[in-house]
């Protein structure tokens, strides 16, 4: 994989020297450096450079897919793993991106490891509320564990003491922004994203 999204790349910058890189002011005293940049306000990025968690530095988050979206047109993203339940922040990270990018219409070309549609099935289709829960961020008090069913428990976070739910997202809410994602990313990169 990531044979064709190089030859388009190295389409993109022709013959001439690549642009110098891009230093994009995040926000709260933050930037996110955009190494590898093209003409016409392109930007490479291998997938750990974005979604995955990188030692020394602060995870990205919506403030840097935003300012990356603001900044050039097209993404040409690499390596982009199938993601399951051990990889949930990294999914997330992918739907924050990918929202970013679609809503200001920016290009998206991906080199992913699977087919698109397969890309986030492990955490779709999940295997159960065992597996899942095995992959999640959450504690369960045993009453809690025993009273709510795991479609409605929250995917990161705790529950307190008397059972009130301290977390943002359930798994269904997980499952609808993963498939809103996967629908983006065949809307926004169709035939030419390659696996």
């Amino acid at each position: 994989a990531g044979v064709s999204l190089r030859r388009a790349w190295g389409e993109r910058l022709g013959s001439g020297a690549a642009p110098p890189p891009l230093q994009l002011e995040v926000g709260f005293g933050r930037q996110l450096r955009v190494a590898r940049t093209a003409p016409g306000e392109a930007a490479w990025f291998e997938f750990a450079e974005l979604c995955e968690a990188r030692p020394g530095e602060p995870a990205r988050g919506a403030p840097d897919f935003l300012a990356l979206a603001s900044a050039v047109r097209t993404v040409y993203l690499n390596g982009v793993p199938r993601l399951d339940v051990r990889q949930r922040n990294e999914a997330r990270r992918l739907v924050l991106l990918v929202d970013a990018l679609y809503e200001a219409r920016c290009a998206l070309h991906v080199a992913a490891e699977a087919p698109l549609a397969e890309l986030l099935s492990p955490l779709l289709d999940g295997g159960g509320a065992d597996t899942m829960m095995a992959g999640a961020e959450v504690a369960v008090d045993d009453a809690g564990a025993a009273s709510l069913p795991f479609s409605v428990a929250p995917v990161g976070g705790r529950y307190s003491v008397d059972g009130e739910l301290a977390s943002f997202f359930t798994a269904k809410d997980e499952a609808f922004m993963l498939r809103r994602t996967l629908s983006r990313l065949t809307e926004m990169c169709g035939p030419q994203a390659e696996y």
